[in-house]
């Protein structure tokens, strides 16, 4: 038996990495974590992932604004949302900015 010093703990064999089984089942965003396509796993940084959905959801309001030439309360009432967040949006598209999270 080892001897373990003060403020140490004792590792057990079934607390390694390699004996824990790990099911891969994924997220919303792909069904396996070594098929996901994501630069980084939401996991890592959720901020990361909320913004880049943010950006999605930017992109297809203004699209759907375009094409079908929707008012900001219509935009507002198909997504949601208040007001004032489609015209946050409208604005920043205005302003040139691309990907206003980062």
């Amino acid at each position: 038996m080892t001897s373990v010093k003060r403020g140490q703990t004792r590792v057990s064999y079934v607390d390694l990495p390699e004996n824990i089984i790990y099911v891969d089942t994924g997220c919303e965003v792909s069904a396996s974590c070594l098929a996901c396509t994501l630069p980084m796993c939401k996991f890592d940084d959720p901020t990361w992932y909320q913004a880049l959905k943010r950006q999605d959801r930017d992109d297809d309001i203004i699209d759907r604004i375009d094409a079908e030439g929707l008012t900001i309360s219509e935009a507002a009432k198909r997504y949601r949302l208040a007001p004032r967040t489609i015209a946050r949006v409208l604005q920043r598209r205005a302003d040139g900015q691309r990907v206003p999270y980062a």
